[in-house]
């Protein structure tokens, strides 16, 4: 602004000198000038030369003294029958920026659409073959959706698999419900095509009392396995299976917030369980981020589900679990943790980014 001032100045000065009125100087004098004041001073003396406003051969030295950067300029360099070029980069750079927005606002669309479609719409049967010939159908983390009107779509994929049992591995309803009709009703057709065996997560953990135990009693009218921190021993095509369902402590998934949670060790585990069963067990706990701890208790095969894959995935990686955590080691797939295998579901409920909802089908 005071470069901005003595321009000013030095220019009445000079057009006055030349016998120009003060009243003839442009009244938007100030107005033109002014947006140009951060260039260079050659810039400026370029754009008022241009606006009209430099009619002076001197006008540099008035200005500047001996010339910009040292060097004179001459008045054949800006004489009126060769007038410099002038130009502009606002409108270069005004251009560019609204075109990086309408970039960033495509790619924004794009995602938008694909979380919508993979949160509501998308739905995969995921087969993985480890072995053998007892299969198992996973589902886990329902939430509040649904896969067809009442599930019927769901029903229908499954019955289609003809499992052996079905695994349901917590959250079939979200912590916010308290109409379980509709949870009640999917267990029951899952009980006309196999055995059903289920665990609570953390949404029916935090259940108000009285839900809680609603939930219970309305599990158990369908015939469903319920399983909380005990076992059942079953057979199947002639094989002795242990089935065994662990509830750690709800402090393990939220406390002051998701900070100093509690975690899972291998005599947690035997303090509600006990020791491993003598024969093939399979236990089914909901939260995967405890898997060492499943193994070093001495699970066959642990069957989880909770991180939903990690929201989005990127490369094959989940991002985020419900903790807030960024990148949490188990997401989806089969993992070997020590001599057990942890199999986790990504789930069917909650919002989801290049990671459609999913059952899976077990042959073991």
């Amino acid at each position: 602004m005071i470069l901005y001032g003595v321009l000013q100045r030095l220019l009445r000065e000079t057009l006055l000198k030349k016998g120009s009125p003060s009243n003839s100087l442009p009244k938007t004098f100030a107005l033109n000038f002014q947006p140009d004041i951060s260039l260079s001073k050659n810039y400026l003396l370029l754009i008022m030369h241009n606006k009209g406003i430099y009619q002076a051969e001197n006008l540099e030295q008035k200005v500047f003294g001996k010339g910009v950067r040292g060097k004179n300029l001459s008045s054949e360099r800006f004489a009126p029958d060769k007038p410099p070029q002038s130009f502009s980069i606002r409108p270069t750079v005004r251009c560019g920026m609204i075109f990086i927005l309408l970039i960033v606002l495509i790619i924004l669309i794009v995602l938008a659409v694909i979380t919508v479609i993979d949160s509501l719409y998308s739905f995969k049967v995921r087969h993985e073959d480890l072995g053998g010939e007892l299969k198992i159908v996973q589902i886990s983390d329902l939430h509040k959706r649904h896969i067809g009107d009442e599930n019927c779509r769901l029903v229908d994929m499954i019955r289609e698999e003809n499992p052996d049992i079905i695994f349901v591995t917590g959250d079939l309803v979200t912590r916010d419900c308290y109409d379980f009709t509709e949870a009640e009703r999917l267990l029951k057709k899952l009980n006309e095509i196999a055995h059903v065996y289920l665990i609570f997560g953390n949404h029916e953990q935090s259940l108000p009392a009285e839900y809680h135990e609603e939930l219970i009693q309305r599990v158990k009218k369908t015939n469903t396995y319920y399983l909380d921190n005990n076992t059942s021993k079953i057979v199947v095509n002639d094989k002795e299976l242990f089935i065994c369902g662990f509830t750690p402590k709800y402090t393990t998934y939220r406390k002051d917030g998701y900070r100093n949670l509690d975690t899972v060790n291998k005599q947690d585990i035997i303090n509600v369980l006990g020791d491993k069963p003598d024969g093939r067990t399979l236990l089914l706990a909901h939260n995967p981020l405890f898997a060492e701890a499943y193994s070093q208790w001495g699970a066959d095969m642990t069957f989880s589900g909770h991180v939903h894959g990690g929201a989005v995935r990127i490369f094959g990686k989940g991002v985020l679990s419900p903790e807030r955590k960024f990148f949490p080691k188990y997401t989806k797939g089969v993992y070997t943790v020590g001599n057990m295998k942890l199999l986790v579901t990504s789930g069917i409920g909650k919002l989801r980014l290049f990671n459609p909802a999913e059952m899976v089908v077990y042959k073991i």
